[in-house]
């Protein structure tokens, strides 16, 4: 989405007032604005800056980057906010609409009220707002609970900045928190490494040491031992042993295996790790990835079941199709194409070089030769591609085939239950 600028761009600091917002995201704190810079000049900003208001101080550090539609932009990994001191600095910031509801002629009203000490109103005696005429309860309410949230925002980057954090992260620890995220996050900053914020151990890890956890505190085991779930989750791994997990997690910590084991039976105890055994192995869970491997089971459960007449011939013509294409599948192969063709449902598993491509090359063209309509898919664009290459025809990635998009209200899909895929065999790859 960027370039640097020709020759890198080294981390610069800069300090400004917001000169005019641009573009804001309340969801995620993304915003663009102007800063004119103390030192002179006018600059556009980009980055995590959750409700940003015009005549708000900043100091902004990051890069200079290009962007191609929009031009040189600063964008910027660190923030530190400072309201207005002045009185003509406080009425400009409220003028600008810096607060809902607040235009121009309040604003006035309210700052040659209060002067310098508005915001100590805002924030301590909202109720002095109704001095002002025009101001009803309900407005009252309003302003000083959403100079609430951008003071409390505030307070929270500033926090997350002495620990080296993101400050992206301010915002959903705040929607999750409120006001006493702070106070949440001192007690425990271990939630930082939980659903839904998954910040990188090793991060909340210093910051927990910081403000003086000790290393084999129970909150610490327990933040590796969900951290350790989560990254092998995103390496493919449904699930972790319990031994192996244990090993990992005490290692991690430079702990003995005794303690990060008593912490993992009592996590299993409380739900929050889900264990069953498998194949011999107690099997460790995150409880939503158990949840979604029980839905799958299920579904795959229900599908097998389902009624299916199989195409009659099946053995002679493959044994037709090794004939025409020159070659001979081992038995693995023979019995993954003959099982797909005469069931409603199959899983083919292999490692890579085993022979699952070309089983499902003589899958397609046994389909074909039935006149079913077989369509392909993969996860992602670049094994769809792969997958297209390999076989010879078109393949899609999930999202496409089930003609996803994206609304306000999120996904919404074109193909489901009530509208299936126009097709009688799906590979999914």
């Amino acid at each position: 989405m960027y370039d640097e600028m020709p020759g890198g761009s080294p981390i610069l600091t800069l300090s400004g007032e917001v000169a005019a917002v641009i573009f804001t995201n309340e969801e995620n704190g993304y915003a663009v604005l102007d800063l004119e810079v103390d030192d002179g000049g006018r600059i556009t900003v980009a980055g995590c800056i959750p409700y940003p208001g015009e005549g708000e101080s900043l100091t902004v550090e990051g890069i200079f980057k290009t962007h191609p539609t929009y031009g040189t932009q600063f964008s910027c990994t660190r923030v530190e906010r400072r309201l207005p001191a002045s009185a003509g600095a406080i009425l400009r910031y409220l003028s600008m609409g810096a607060l809902k509801g607040i235009g121009p002629a309040t604003a006035r009203k309210i700052v040659d009220r209060f002067g310098t000490e508005t915001f100590d109103v805002l924030e301590h005696w909202p109720e002095r707002l109704l001095e002002i005429k025009g101001i009803t309860e309900k407005r009252a309410r309003e302003t000083a609970a959403e100079f609430s949230t951008k003071l409390a925002l505030q307070h929270l980057m500033s926090f997350f900045a002495q620990y080296d954090l993101d400050p992206a992260l301010s915002l959903p620890v705040y929607k999750a928190y409120g006001a006493s995220a702070i106070e949440r996050i001192t007690e425990n900053p271990y939630l930082l490494a939980g659903e839904p914020f998954f910040i990188h151990f090793t991060a909340v890890d210093r910051m927990a040491l910081i403000l003086g956890f000790a290393t084999d505190d129970y909150l610490r085991i327990e933040a590796a031992v969900i951290f350790e779930l989560y990254f092998n989750q995103n390496q493919g791994h449904v699930y972790l042993p319990f031994e192996r997990l244990c090993d990992v997690t005490a290692a991690m910590l430079s702990l003995p295996k005794e303690p990060v084991s008593d912490c993992m039976e009592m996590l299993i105890d409380a739900g929050k790790v889900i264990c069953e055994e498998i194949s011999g192995d107690r099997a460790c869970y995150l409880p939503s990835m158990h949840k979604a491997e029980c839905f799958v089971a299920q579904r795959l459960a229900f599908l097998a079941s389902r009624d299916f007449e199989a195409p009659r011939g099946i053995e002679q013509a493959l044994a037709k199709l090794e004939q025409d294409w020159d070659v001979t599948y081992a038995d693995g192969q023979r019995n993954a194409i003959v099982t797909a063709l005469s069931s409603p449902v199959m899983i083919l598993t292999g490692g890579p070089g085993t022979g699952k491509t070309t089983a499902v090359r003589g899958m397609l063209a046994l389909l074909d030769g039935i006149g079913s309509k077989t369509v392909l898919a993969a996860p992602t664009g670049r094994a769809a591609k792969r997958l297209s290459e390999l076989c010879g025809r078109e393949a899609k990635t999930i999202h496409r085939l089930l003609e996803v998009v994206f609304t306000s209200e999120g996904l919404e899909y074109a193909h489901h239950e009530q509208n299936p895929l126009p097709a009688d065999t799906v590979i999914v790859d």
